[in-house]
């Protein structure tokens, strides 16, 4: 597949700029084109030190770096990245011409129509969002009920920076994960290069039904089209979705209009339906009713 690179926007793109210039840029051992700036070096300026790694794990795309894959911005005819720690280790921002490259590349870069999602933004710190203990716990919970169900090749629905993959290491091989955000498919990538990732929606994806189990957690089927319910009871030859209950959502979501499921649309498609904290569970798994709610 070809990646999206997006366009920075135009305030986020001049302030980058500007930031450019002001940092010290030590040439590498590679050669003065290739050059890094150590966030050690603007003590004073630490948040624009994040904003600039937040812009290139949102509006970056995939490169190889020999074996390795992380996220680069291109801006200005020079390339910029991290080396794929979380943001609180990430400390050094490296650079190089947009022509240089490292390694056999996986695919080619292309310019083509990005729709910017709410997620994108959200993606760099939404894993710390929900690391607090009582997410951690509703977690825990779920996968001990869906673990024992989880066999062969696996669709993940909505994947976001991977929850799946964190609670069950699933073979590469038998995993493809699938979500619309830009963002959200660069922290994929860079905790899980080894697993496949398309980023697009559900109702423009064409692999239903080649999957032993398809799965969708925490509300991100909420965002497919009704109409489509049918092919997502098909996607896998199992299934297991949480929608999210009517009257809940996210807290950082602007458009509740789109996401308030109607249980009646559920019904009319799904043989179970179930209760799971702010969530409903369409499934045709055996589930043990204890971890459940009644309808």
């Amino acid at each position: 597949m070809a990646y999206v690179m997006p366009l920075v926007p135009d305030a986020d793109l001049e302030w980058a700029l500007d930031y450019i210039d002001d940092c010290f840029w030590k040439p590498s051992r590679q050669g003065a084109e290739h050059a890094y700036t150590v966030r050690e070096w603007r003590k004073h300026d630490d948040e624009g030190f994040v904003r600039f790694v937040t812009l290139i794990r949102t509006y970056g795309h995939p490169e190889n770096f020999y074996r390795k894959t992380y996220i680069y911005l291109h801006i200005d005819g020079r390339k910029y990245w991290t080396m794929g720690s979380p943001m609180h280790e990430t400390i050094i921002i490296n650079r190089a011409p947009s022509n240089a490259f490292y390694g056999k590349q996986v695919a080619p870069l292309v310019n083509r129509t990005y729709t910017e999602t709410v997620y994108d933004r959200l993606a760099v710190r939404y894993d710390d969002k929900y690391s607090e203990q009582n997410y951690l716990a509703e977690n825990a919970r779920l996968f001990n009920t869906l673990t024992p169900h989880i066999k062969g090749s696996v669709l993940d629905i909505g994947c976001g920076t991977g929850l799946f993959l964190e609670y069950i290491p699933h073979h590469p091989a038998m995993y493809l994960g699938i979500d619309p955000s830009q963002g959200m498919m660069n922290e994929f990538i860079r905790k899980f290069p080894s697993h496949a990732f398309r980023q697009q929606t559900f109702d423009e994806f064409d692999g239903y039904g080649e999957f032993d189990i398809a799965i969708s957690l925490f509300g991100s089927c909420s965002y497919i089209d009704p109409s489509n319910y049918e092919k997502l009871k098909f996607s896998g030859k199992n299934y297991y979705f949480m929608f999210y209950k009517h009257g809940y959502l996210p807290d950082y979501y602007v458009s509740p209009d789109e996401t308030m499921t109607s249980y009646k649309d559920l019904e009319n498609v799904f043989d179970q339906l179930h209760i799971f904290g702010n969530y409903l569970v369409a499934t045709n798994l055996p589930i043990d009713e204890a971890s459940y709610e009644n309808l």
